[in-house]
């Protein structure tokens, strides 16, 4: 159906004025494009989200598909979930209602998954990231946000796109409080891998500027296959199964409204790289006391650290509500302190959160946050790789198959030594 602007009667298939020749309205287009309108605006005008759930990359897309069937969002109020991911992301099942974002992000071009500075390109060029993440509810000088990203800094998609994700985050709202949990590769592991989550946390750490993460909770992969937990039906985890566990503990902490006091501290201490030590599932009929399960937790850290570089210590708590009466807030708070002067001889400042869930059992889930300045033996095996890398940048078809420039390859050497030296 076509009408003319200024209301002359024409035979509909006329697309001018057969009177004052203006061209014809096609009405049909005209309510597509309306109706289109309203719907990008219905989105800007949701409610505020507090808390912000993100996967970057396959296996951070994967994570967050676990951690939305944890019901995480019964533990962080009014939660966004977005998965971000060069390939597609398949085996989502989620309602008219749920509050997720599914971006498919870059042009399919070779290395966007497997190399950083292609990743990087492929969502510095991607025309629906930015629109998205302004669209999702993160606005304003709001303190009462925060984001939990989860992926694994080995992958191309990850290390390159994570940076450029939360950089417009911090341009949206700079008060917010940005927690990371990154699986690092190991020395076993390929030399690409290691180079990419080197690329990838130096951009996140930012040489000069502020650190886009308040925390980045490092987990090395080979460490994470020897731990055992048990989960709340009291079957053993799996390797797989241990992530989103150690997710939920930070979504009880590291949000809203708790994030504040944890993202504060580590601005202040300057400790925006932590190791976990994670204990999920511990039997108080076993273990006897919230002591031997701290002992039980710091036994096997998630990332080579010394005691002696520990300046932080942030404590995770989760307890059955039944049992709640037998751990009040003077016991927590005299077990930590001891279990901290054991440990911890140069420890500064330590801080902990408890949260409750209705299960049955007599099962604590633990974990442990160590923050130092000295994050040399975190980052020891990447920063091998990427040395070796260094020495060949010559090597132009090094930096091409990367998409690396030798001016991002300097600023990503500098950024850690700068951070942390």
């Amino acid at each position: 159906m076509a009408l003319c602007p200024n209301w002359h009667e024409n035979p509909g298939a006329l697309t001018t004025c057969r009177i004052c020749g203006l061209p014809m309205i096609d009405l049909r287009s005209e309510l597509s494009l309306l109706t289109n309108s309203i719907k990008s605006r219905s989105i800007l005008a949701r409610p505020k989200s507090w808390n912000f759930l993100i996967g970057v990359g396959t296996v951070g897309s994967r994570i967050l598909m676990s951690a939305k069937s944890l019901k995480i969002d019964q533990i962080a109020p009014r939660l966004t979930y977005l998965a971000v991911d060069t390939a597609k992301i398949g085996d989502v099942s989620v309602s008219d209602t749920e509050p997720l974002f599914i971006l498919h992000l870059g042009s399919g071009t070779i290395g966007e998954s497997t190399f950083c500075g292609w990743g990087e390109l492929a969502a510095e060029q991607d025309k629906s990231l930015i629109p998205l993440i302004d669209n999702m509810g993160l606005r304003g000088k709001d303190e009462n946000q925060s984001i939990l990203v989860a992926l694994a800094l080995g992958g191309g998609t990850a290390s390159g796109v994570a940076p450029v994700l939360l950089k417009q985050t911090r341009l949206l709202n700079p008060a917010c409080f940005i927690f990371v949990l990154s699986i690092l590769p190991s020395a076993d592991e390929s030399m690409h891998r290691r180079i990419n989550a080197y690329y990838g946390l130096s951009r996140l750490l930012r040489s000069g500027q502020d650190p886009l993460a308040d925390g980045v909770i490092a987990v090395r992969y080979d460490r994470l296959k020897k731990l055992r937990g048990v989960g709340e039906t009291g079957e053993e985890l799996k390797t797989e199964e241990m992530i989103p566990g150690l997710l939920r503990l930070m979504a009880s902490g590291l949000t809203i409204p708790n994030a504040a006091r944890f993202g504060r501290l580590n601005r202040w201490m300057q400790t925006q790289v932590m190791t976990p030590c994670l204990a999920l599932g511990r039997s108080l009929e076993i273990f006897g006391s919230l002591s031997n399960v701290l002992e039980s937790c710091i036994s096997y850290p998630l990332c080579t650290i010394s005691k002696d570089d520990v300046v932080v210590s942030e404590l995770l708590l989760r307890i059955p509500k039944r049992l709640a009466k037998y751990f009040p807030d003077s016991l927590i708070a005299d077990e930590l302190a001891s279990f901290n002067r054991k440990h911890f001889p140069k420890l500064k400042s330590t801080i902990y959160q408890v949260s409750y869930t209705d299960e049955q059992h007599d099962r604590l889930d633990v974990c442990i946050l160590l923050g130092g300045n000295d994050i040399s033996r975190v980052i020891s095996d990447a920063k091998t790789a990427f040395d070796e890398f260094r020495l060949e940048i010559n090597d132009s078809k090094q930096l091409e198959m990367y998409g690396l420039t030798k001016e991002k390859v300097s600023a990503a050497s500098a950024a850690l030594t700068f951070s942390h030296s």
